[in-house]
This record gives structure tokens, sequence and C-alpha cells, in this order.
């Protein structure tokens, strides 16, 4: 087999860093697993709020539909929205969702911030006796110590970090053990030595990263940490069962092509 895979699942990379220089010297494909698609996206050409009435239409043709496209996608993970309605409603989706990509496959919920303690604690205790894989975002950002309260009632992973800023701001969440998966955003992180910094940091509590956010740049510095289990993005990517390629380009691997500078050039 000429092809090193780098394992992306949980306690599968303790040394993802030996096993990529492993693998450039020996020129293999690498390639990373764990990825994640967000399925609150709308399709090309069509208006958001198409795809905000879909949370809670009574119909759950278009939610089926997206989810069943993520899979057929080669996804093997897939994240869904709750909170915005009833708990029921979470309830509903969640089963349809696990229904249709089986138990070979992982679910995650975002409920981007809109709990506060108590029903965080609430609806925390059903996503998890339904088998969901990570619960992310149950709490406003700042709320540290409501992070901690929650993390340590509840056995299912809690994911946060998209809308912290700088080492010192995780590091804090993390001494608190108010997170299982930390989520920092490459920008609003402070850019790439801030996000190895954080991951560091991570790793060395036993927590895990994921990236808000996917493409190229995220995927080569997810690449170097040990404690990376996933990449978010969505939509049509090449994959091999389930794996997302390693980036080939040089540096960040995000650079400007010279035919898009002459396409897009003013004057």
């Amino acid at each position: 087999m000429n092809r090193r895979q780098l394992l992306c699942s949980v306690g599968a990379l303790p040394s993802l860093g030996a096993a990529l220089s492993a693998a450039a010297e020996q020129k293999t494909e690498v390639k990373i697993t764990g990825v994640e698609t967000d399925l609150l996206k709308p399709p090309p050409g069509e208006p958001i709020y198409d795809a905000l009435q879909t949370l809670n239409d009574g119909d759950l043709s278009r939610f089926k539909r997206q989810v069943t496209e993520a899979i057929g996608q080669g996804y093997k993970a897939v994240k869904i929205k709750v909170g915005k309605y009833s708990l029921d409603d979470d309830i509903r989706r969640i089963r349809l969702a696990l229904d249709i990509i089986g138990k070979e496959r992982r679910l995650m919920v975002d409920a981007n911030q809109v709990f506060d303690r108590k029903e965080a604690l609430r609806r925390g205790r059903v996503y998890q006796e339904m088998g969901c894989f990570w619960y992310e975002e149950p709490l406003p950002p700042h709320d540290m110590e409501g992070f901690a309260l929650l993390a340590e009632a509840l056995d299912i992973r809690i994911a946060t970090g998209e809308n912290l800023n700088t080492k010192y701001t995780f590091a804090d969440l993390i001494a608190r053990r108010g997170a299982d998966v930390v989520q920092p955003d490459n920008r609003r992180a402070g850019g790439v030595s801030e996000w190895m910094e954080i991951a560091a940091i991570a790793d060395g509590y036993g927590v895990e990263v994921a990236s808000h956010g996917g493409g190229a740049t995220n995927l080569n510095m997810l690449l170097a940490m040990p404690n990376a289990i996933y990449m978010e993005t969505g939509g049509p990517v090449k994959m091999i069962d389930g794996e997302v390629l390693a980036p080939e380009e040089p540096g960040m691997s995000s650079e400007v092509s010279a035919g898009e500078i002459r396409k897009y050039r003013v004057g």
C-alpha cells in the first residue's frame, strides 16, 4: 500500500507529527480523516431565509434531503442546528438524522449560544441520551464558569471556541475544564501562530481540536496538530472513504493564482 493515512478519529493521533514527517520523506499521499459538514447553508443562488425556514417548517422533507445529500457526498459526520424551537422539535430532527446516517457515522448538534445554563443542561441530557457526538456552543462564549459546570455535568463532548480570541482566553476555558473540543477560528483566534499555541495548550490537557471553517488553510494547520479530530466544511469536497486529501500546494495552499488575478483585475 503506497498511501499513508492519518486517522483523525478520537484517540487515533498519538504521533501525527511523526507520521506526517515520514509521509513527506516517502512522498506518499497524506490524508486527514474527520470532515464534518454543517447543513444550515443555502443552496447556491438561494437566499439564506430559505435555508432558515427549514429549521421549523413542519415538513422535514428538505431537512431529510440535506442530510441524505451529505451522506451521498461521502461525509461520515454531520452537524445540525438545535435550540431554535422546542426540545420536541430538536428530538424529531435528531431522530430523523440518526436514521439516515446510520450507526457508523456521527451526528453533532450546534446550539449557537441560545441557551441559558439550566436549559443547556436540560437539553444536553437529551442530546447525550440520543447519542450525539458533541454539543456545540450551548452557552454564550464568555460564560466560562457555565461551560465548566456543563462539561462536568454531562458526558457528551462540549465543543466551543469559534468566538474566542487569543490563546489566553482559550487557556482560561481549558484550565476550567469547560470544553472537550476547542474550535478556534483562524482569524478570530489570532492567526496561525496563535492557533498552533492554542492546539498545544489543549493537547496538554487532553482536549481535542476541530476547526471552525474548512479549506486548505485550516487543513494545513490541523495536519500539524496531534489532537485534531475534525475539519468543518460543507458541500462537495474531494474525499476518499470520508477522508479529505492533504494539500499539495506550497505555503498555506491558499495563494491566489495568476489566472484569478487576471480574471478580477481592475483597470
